[in-house]
Formats: C-alpha cells, structure tokens, sequence
C-alpha cells in the first residue's frame, strides 16, 4: 500500500504525458522542466508519468527529476500503475491489466501483416516483415529508448499489457478499427493514434484517466486534486 506519511503530506498530483509534454523534441527532459518539477515536488506535490511508454522502455527517474514526494508510472496508456523507486526501480505494483487471447487476436487481425510492438512488463518484443517495415519499428524503439527482442510472431510469449502497429496512415487505422465488432463497445480494447506512424492499443475500462483515479485513492486524494499536461488522443 502506499506510503500513509506521504498521503498525509501532498498538495496534490501532478500527471504529466511524457512524449511532446515533458520531453522535448530531443524526446528528453529538458534541464527547465527537470527544474520546474523538482520545484513542485519540493512545494507539497507527487508525480505521475502518464503515457503509452511502460517500464520497457527510458523513462526519467525521481532522481533525474529531483522528484522527493513521490512518483508513480500510469503506463501502457493506463494498464499499468506503478509506484517508482528513486532510480526508477518498480518498488510496488498498484494495478496491472493484460490483453486476453482474444483481443490479441484481433488487434493482429487489424494489423493484417503490418509491423507490430508487443509490450509485457519490462519486456518488448518487435516483429516486421521487410526492411520498409523494420525502418518503422526500430525508429520507433530509437525515439522510445527501448531495445526489444525481434522475433517471428507473438504465439507463446507473456500476454500483453499493450500492442503498437506501425504504419503510414494511424489515423485510417484508428477509423477501421472503429467498425470493427471486436473494438467496439465498452470493457474491450480501442486503438488510437500514437504518433505519427503508429496507433496503439488502450482499454477502455482502464485507461489513463482510470490509472490517475486509482492512484488518487491510493493516495487518499481526488481527481480534484490532479493537474494534468498532455498533448495526445490518449491523454
């Protein structure tokens, strides 16, 4: 359980995305915005990372932040809730949720060939056909910070908290995946467009919002309490 003398203590959360929020263009946390949460924290509030990244890929740590009052990961767009040690280490798992066979299923029916990422916890594992596409998975994995394992498929390996597939237009993905029976509706998977060549997926039931909500009441705090910063379709 989280930390009764922190609870007591905070101001509040502030939840920060990570790409185009916190990190610069350089996809780095710039020496003014590490000095302007280092601030914060000193005034009374936590820290949530809320993005799509999870703990297989770089994520900046409380003490490159200089983070003293606590911070915590809402990861793979809300399926993971972590609170972090100083230099990043996962000291407790708040929440965690994985995609089933099913939904696996038909994300890889959605992707129809395409490149694809498969996040599981600290793991990360890519699969492409072609050089066209190994281009995207690994320009992806340079702007992540991540080296994940190639592999041929994904039959056999950890279930996934969250699945990316690459591609040249996410956002007539993102529409296909709208008319399909296996994405629509609630408690299921949605597909939204992470980034310029890629669309990921998010659980409805439990995204980032859902993630911030838990940790409020872990914390004994409200959304009330929350400032948020965020510039994508999942924030």
């Amino acid at each position: 359980m989280g930390d009764a003398s922190e609870r007591g203590k905070l101001r509040g959360i502030l939840c920060l995305d990570l790409d185009g929020t916190l990190y610069n263009s350089e996809h780095a946390v710039s020496s003014a915005n590490a000095a302007a949460v280092s601030a914060a924290s000193r005034a009374g509030f936590a820290f949530a990372l809320c993005s799509g990244r999870g703990p297989s890929s770089y994520l900046p740590s409380a003490s490159d932040l200089g983070v003293e009052r606590g911070l915590y990961l809402v990861g793979y767009n809300g399926a993971c809730v972590f609170k972090l040690g100083p230099d990043g280490q996962i000291e407790e798992t708040l929440f965690e949720t994985q995609l089933n066979t099913a939904q696996v299923e038909e994300v890889l029916k959605l992707a129809d060939g395409r490149a694809m990422k498969l996040d599981a916890g600290r793991q990360q594992y890519i699969c492409f056909n072609g050089v066209e596409q190994q281009k995207l998975a690994e320009s992806h994995s340079a702007i992540e910070g991540s080296s994940p394992q190639t592999v041929t498929g994904f039959t056999g390996l950890s279930a996934p908290n969250k699945l990316t597939i690459f591609t040249d237009d996410p956002k007539a993905l993102t529409e296909a995946a709208a008319s399909m029976p296996g994405f629509v509706g609630e408690g299921i998977i949605a597909i939204l467009q992470g980034g310029p060549y890629w669309a990921e997926t998010v659980n409805v039931s439990h995204d980032k919002s859902a993630g911030v909500a838990l940790l409020c009441k872990q914390l004994g705090l409200t959304l009330q309490d929350c400032i948020a910063f965020g510039d994508g379709a999942n924030d």
